[in-house]
């Protein structure tokens, strides 16, 4: 997730007046989905979803092996 008010062309962002974290707006989802395909994997890759939606494959993961494993 990012805070990031989604704009369907990433070009057009530059111009977007409100960007603010508030409301219902659709928010933008950036790379590294682990469920779909490869190309969702890419870290380029981007979509939309309401900011309330809630999946266990959304989100950001921290991966650290234990010493000896």
């Amino acid at each position: 997730w990012t805070a990031t008010r989604w704009v369907s062309n990433y070009d057009d962002y530059k111009n977007v007046v409100d960007n603010g974290s508030d409301g219902d707006a659709a928010r933008s989802l950036r790379g590294g989905s682990w469920n779909v395909n490869s190309y969702n994997v890419r870290s380029a890759y981007r979509d939309r979803s309401d900011p309330n939606y809630r999946l266990n494959y959304i989100g950001f993961r921290l991966v650290m092996f234990a010493p000896g494993s």
